[in-house]
């Protein structure tokens, strides 16, 4: 088919679709001198915009790669450049022009995915930290921050910065309640009960150790163990941490025996808080006998038990 370009030249060419204008090159974005003067209406202007908010991804990938490959071999962008694109950007988004397109789900995964495993520089940090300084986050926003980062361990750089960020800054409190409720409701659920060789400070009644590969607080404890061994008795050592509500509190016995459903407390002196809360589990519905230093020394007496080495 034998069309005549539409450009200023006029020269004829072959168009193997209907729809073709130009000779290739002879564009009107090669030609700026045809533009001059010329304006879009508001009305193609609403057009273009609707398009790219109906369909944000609008290139192909092909043309994707096309893009990336040609800004490779462009010069770097200036700073003047930069400013420009950033303060129109900036404009844009408070216009609400860009939001629909960079707070789509796809979009955010695809950014996550492509940062995964790679490190943001300090000055980007910065920057961004500074950009972000006096905004208020958004519970949801807090939530994501939060769920993101649970059971993650922090760096020692990271631990150090958080310090020195609150050095000086008194808690309010709001935060010190919210602190004290969270540490309190772990250590009933017993997630502190699994700590092992904990330092043993001078003037305690037990000096802590294994038996038979389990760790525990006292002399007296181990003891115990060995005489319930000795007896073939099944025990559980420190089996649950209960609530006593009425002393608000928490309570962990030192043995459970299974086969007779009866815990033991065991200590070499027994204090009013120690019994106060011994009391408070058996009015609980709890089957509960206390074992002291004579009580032990009997038993390893009757049974020619050796004394028990540290």
């Amino acid at each position: 088919m034998r069309k005549i370009c539409e450009c200023p030249d006029h020269e004829e060419f072959e168009a193997k679709k209907p729809n073709i204008r130009f000779i290739k090159g002879h564009n009107m974005k090669e030609r700026p001198s045809l533009l001059k003067g010329r304006s879009r209406s508001e009305e193609t202007k609403q057009k273009i915009r609707n398009s790219k908010k109906l369909n944000p991804y609008f290139y192909t990938e092909e043309v994707r790669q096309k893009m990336s490959r040609s800004s490779k071999n462009r010069p770097p962008i200036s700073e003047g450049t930069r400013l420009k694109f950033s303060e129109l950007t900036k404009k844009r988004w408070m216009e609400g022009n860009l939001r629909e397109i960079c707070s789509s789900k796809e979009r955010s995964d695809k950014i996550s995915k492509a940062l995964t495993g790679k490190t943001v520089p300090k000055e980007v940090r910065q920057k961004i930290s500074n950009s972000l300084k006096g905004r208020e986050r958004s519970k949801e926003h807090s939530l994501n921050i939060s769920k993101s980062k649970l059971g993650k361990p922090f760096s020692k750089e990271h631990k150090q910065n958080m310090s020195l960020a609150r050095l000086g800054t008194k808690r309010s409190q709001e935060s010190i309640d919210k602190t004290t409720k969270a540490l309190k409701l772990a250590w009933i659920n017993g997630k502190f009960d699994n700590v092992q060789k904990r330092v043993h400070a001078p003037g305690n009644y037990g000096v802590p150790g294994f038996y038979k590969n389990v760790w525990m607080r006292s002399k007296i404890e181990r003891r115990t163990a060995r005489l319930l061994d000795f007896k073939d008795i099944i025990w559980v050592y420190e089996p649950k941490r209960f609530y006593l509500p009425e002393l608000d509190c928490t309570y962990m016995p030192d043995f459970y025996l299974s086969e007779f459903n009866i815990y033991l407390e065991v200590k070499f002196k027994y204090k009013n808080e120690d019994l106060n809360k011994v009391y408070a589990f058996r009015r609980m519905g709890y089957l509960l006998t206390l074992v002291n230093d004579k009580d032990i020394q009997l038993l390893e007496q009757q049974y020619n038990l050796n004394p028990l080495e540290d």
